[in-house]
C-alpha cells in the first residue's frame, strides 16, 4: 500500500461523519443510516405511498461508502503483509534459534 494511497483512506475517514453508525430498515419504505453518538441521519432515503422516493446524503459519507470496498480490501491486504512481514522477523529473532546459531557459530555447534 501505497501512503499516497493510505492518506486518501485516512482523508475520507476524517471527513466522513463520525461513527458508529447504525442501520435501520422500517418495511421498505425508509431506510436510514444514523450515528449513534449524535443521532445525525447520515443517509435516509423514503418513499411514499405513490412509490416516489428520495435519498439525502452529504458528499463526503457517499464519497466514503462508495470507496469502502476497496479501502477495505488493501487495508485487508496490508494488515496481512505486515503479520507476514512480522512473523518473519520473530522467526529470524527467535531466542532459541538466535542461541542454537550463536552456539554453531562460536563452538562449532558443541558445547
Amino acid at each position: 500500500m501505497t501512503d499516497e494511497q493510505l492518506q486518501a483512506i485516512k482523508a475520507r475517514c476524517e471527513t466522513a461523519t463520525p461513527g458508529p453508525w447504525i442501520w435501520e430498515s422500517c418495511a421498505g419504505k425508509r431506510v436510514r443510516l444514523w450515528t449513534k453518538s449524535s443521532g445525525d441521519y447520515v443517509l435516509e432515503q423514503a418513499r411514499d405511498l405513490s412509490g416516489m422516493g428520495w435519498l439525502d446524503m452529504e458528499d463526503n459519507d457517499a464519497g466514503f461508502i462508495a470507496h469502502s470496498r476497496e479501502d477495505m480490501s488493501a487495508l485487508l491486504a496490508e494488515v496481512a503483509r505486515l503479520c507476514a512481514e512480522l512473523d518473519a522477523l520473530r522467526k529470524k529473532h527467535d531466542p532459541a534459534e538466535m542461541e542454537q546459531r550463536f552456539i554453531h557459530n562460536v563452538w562449532g555447534g558443541h558445547i
